[in-house]
């Protein structure tokens, strides 16, 4: 059996565009602080979260 190494090359997509904004929106919405706790429950290369973590947004 052969095991290879899935990698991403560019974390950000085309739709990042359009949800990173809304979910920021959403977070303000709900007024939660920086230390709240985020799950990320979705696939993909953690751009998502990476944004989230350069506005400050650490757990």
């Amino acid at each position: 059996m052969n095991y290879v190494e899935y990698k991403w090359k560019s974390t950000k997509t085309c739709a990042h565009d359009y949800l990173v904004p809304s979910i920021l929106k959403i977070i303000k919405k709900l007024n939660l602080s920086k230390d709240a706790k985020i799950l990320d429950a979705g696939c993909g290369g953690g751009y998502i979260l990476f944004e989230l973590y350069k506005r400050g947004y650490k757990n």
